[in-house]
C-alpha cells in the first residue's frame, strides 16, 4: 500500500509561507481550502517536487520526491492552469498524457471517465470548440484515466460550470478508492471535509 508523509514542509521561494506536516495511505485525501495569495499553488509544486523545499521533506513510500524524478511516473499532477493544445481532441490528449506515462489503453477506464465528468459527446470535439469548463473536465479525465497512486489537483474547479461541486466531489470519491489525492480549492467542494491553508501559514 502506498503512503506519503510530509514532514515539517517548509514551502515558499525566498521566505517561507508554509509549513505543513501529514501523512496519506491509499483511500485517503487532504483537502486544502484557502484564498489566492496563501501559497497553496507553492505548496503542491513544493510537493510534486517542481520546487525544493525550504525545509522538510516530502516522502513518497519512504523516498524523497523531490530527490527521486522516478516517483513522476506514480504521481498525477494537473497545475491550477495549464495550456492544451487547441487542436486536440479529449480523446487525443488523454492518449498523450497516458503514453507519456506509459500507460496501456483501456477503453473501459475512458468511457467510464466520459459518462462520470459528464463530457462523453466531447470525446472527439477540438479543444477549440470547448468551453473553459469542458476543457478542464478533459483535463480531469486524463487523471482518471492515469489512476495515479497520488494525485493532485490544484484548484480543479477552476473554469467548471454548472454542477461544479458536486460533480467534483464524486469524482474525487470515485478517484479515491484506489488512490491518494491532494487537492486545492479556494471554497468548498460538497461533502468534502476541508483543512484551511491558514493552519499552515509561517508568520
Amino acid at each position: 500500500m502506498s503512503r506519503l508523509e510530509v514532514q515539517s514542509l517548509r514551502c515558499g521561494y525566498h521566505f517561507p509561507l508554509l509549513e505543513i506536516s501529514f501523512h496519506l495511505e491509499e483511500g485517503e485525501y487532504l483537502f486544502l481550502k484557502g484564498a489566492n495569495g496563501l501559497g497553496k499553488t507553492t505548496f503542491v509544486r513544493t510537493l510534486v517536487g517542481i520546487l525544493p523545499p525550504l525545509q522538510g521533506e516530502a516522502l513518497f513510500n519512504g523516498k524523497p520526491i523531490h530527490k527521486h524524478p522516478s516517483l513522476s511516473r506514480d504521481i498525477f499532477y494537473l497545475p491550477e492552469k495549464i495550456e492544451v493544445p487547441e487542436f486536440l481532441t479529449p480523446l487525443q490528449y488523454v492518449d498523450l498524457i497516458r503514453e507519456y506515462y506509459e500507460v496501456p489503453p483501456d477503453h473501459s477506464r475512458f468511457h467510464e471517465g466520459l459518462a462520470l465528468l459528464n463530457i462523453t459527446p466531447l470525446s472527439n470535439v477540438p479543444m477549440r470548440n470547448l468551453s473553459m469548463g469542458q476543457k478542464r473536465r478533459a483535463q480531469l479525465l486524463a487523471a482518471y484515466v492515469l489512476q495515479r497512486k497520488l494525485t493532485v489537483l490544484d484548484d480543479p474547479l477552476i473554469a467548471i460550470d454548472g454542477e461544479g461541486e458536486e460533480f467534483l466531489a464524486r469524482f474525487i470519491h470515485h478517484m479515491n478508492q484506489h488512490s491518494m489525492i491532494v487537492l486545492t480549492s479556494r471554497g468548498d467542494i460538497a461533502t468534502l471535509h476541508a483543512t484551511e491553508m491558514t493552519d499552515f501559514c509561517v508568520g
